[in-house]
This record gives C-alpha cells, structure tokens and sequence, in this order.
C-alpha cells in the first residue's frame, strides 16, 4: 500500500471522532481544536491518524489507531514516525503517552515507562490525563 500522510484539518474531525470511537478510544476532548491530527486516507475514507497536543513545551501523543482491515502494513509506525518529526520541528524535545492496550508497541518503538508521578505538568494538566484517561493507564515517554 502507498502510505500517503496528511495533516487533518476541522472538517475531518467527524472521521476521527468515529474511527476512535469503533476502536473504543476516547475522543471526548477532540472539539477543543488543541490537537494536530495526522492521517491516511484510501479512497477518500479515514483508515488511520495520530494526533499531537502541546501540554506546556512537552509533546502528548494522542490516539493512534489504524482501522482493523488496514492493520499489520506498517501505518502506525508510519504515523508514529510523522508525529516525531512534527514534534521536533514544533520544538519537543520529548513525547509523552498513556495507553492502556498499546505498551509493548511503543516500547518495541524505543518508548520508555515511567512513573505518572514524573511526568511533567503539562502534561499532568492535559484532560487526557487528568480525566480521560484511567489511572491504570501505562505512561510512556521518549526523548525525540
């Protein structure tokens, strides 16, 4: 498959929001406008995104996920990949997660994990992790 990623824009955030939700992600802070999604498209259709969110200088990468019939041809890794490079040239020098389903994929990635108690404010501050988030969730970070 020829990945094609593109920045997502308003328009498309109706896709995102039902692309998380059929993979039970939470998408209830989406509207907010303080994300940067990334995506592929086959046909026009949503089949893969990634979203980036500035918590305070610190990078939170936010709701990866690849439709079912599109898995296992390397689109989150080629998302995961597109957010690091838009992450350093927006300045990061880390990226920060919490997942509850996908440790070991980013840490196969070169993440490490850590402590909730030592993740930055910022990020602490974000709704990902202050509320959406549950506290059983691994915490992940990586410096980029």
């Amino acid at each position: 498959m020829n990945i094609s990623i593109q920045r997502l824009d308003e328009q498309d955030l109706p896709e995102v929001v039902s692309l998380l939700t059929s993979n039970k992600l939470t998408s209830d802070d989406l509207n907010k406008g303080k994300i940067n999604f990334f995506g592929i498209k086959k046909e026009s259709k949503l089949i893969a995104c990634i979203g980036l969110e500035s918590c305070q200088g610190v990078g939170l990468l936010r709701s990866l996920v690849v439709d079912d019939d599109f898995r296992a041809q390397g689109l989150a890794r080629a998302l995961v990949d597109c957010l690091e490079t838009e992450a350093k040239m927006q300045g990061f020098r880390s990226l920060y997660l919490l997942t509850t389903s996908a440790g070991a994929y980013f840490l196969r990635l070169g993440y490490s994990q850590m402590d909730r108690e030592e993740v930055p404010e910022g990020v602490r501050a974000s709704e990902q992790f202050s509320a959406l988030c549950p506290d059983s969730a691994e915490v992940l970070f990586k410096a980029i």
